[in-house]
């Protein structure tokens, strides 16, 4: 708290500020699945979600992915979507978590490629309602 490290030194203080800011970090990276799943899965030395270099998305994810983006550019109606994709997003969720407890680190990897798209299509889906 602020308060604590008003009468400390400038370094102190410096310090303590770091650590608060590491400390927002570290709860913004966890807070969310896909990016606490990253970084579970850079700790085992796997890049997943990065733009280069990284795990690559398996076919079958892909063309999941354009699916729900075509069934969310087609959709009359979106609520029924966006029930059954934050069902899938559930599913993807628990999915990556048994992947980490048996330690399949390249499972792993692809669900977090997959539940990655889901969020986008999800995004998507999101911008599409308003």
């Amino acid at each position: 708290h602020p308060d604590r490290i008003a009468k400390k030194s400038v370094i102190e203080r410096q310090a303590a500020m770091q650590r608060s800011v590491d400390i927002n970090r570290a709860y913004e990276t966890l807070k969310y699945p896909l990016s606490r799943a990253q970084y579970l899965l850079s700790l085992q030395g796997i890049a997943v979600g990065t733009e280069q270099g990284g795990v690559q998305p398996s076919p079958e994810i892909l063309m999941e992915s354009m699916a729900w983006r075509e069934r969310i550019a087609d959709a009359p109606e979106l609520k029924p979507l966006a029930e059954e994709l934050e069902k899938v997003i559930a599913k993807s969720i628990a999915l990556i978590a048994g992947h980490y407890k048996k330690a399949a680190w390249d499972l792993m990897a692809q669900e977090t490629l997959r539940l990655g798209y889901f969020m986008k299509a999800n995004e998507e889906l999101r911008r599409r309602k308003s």
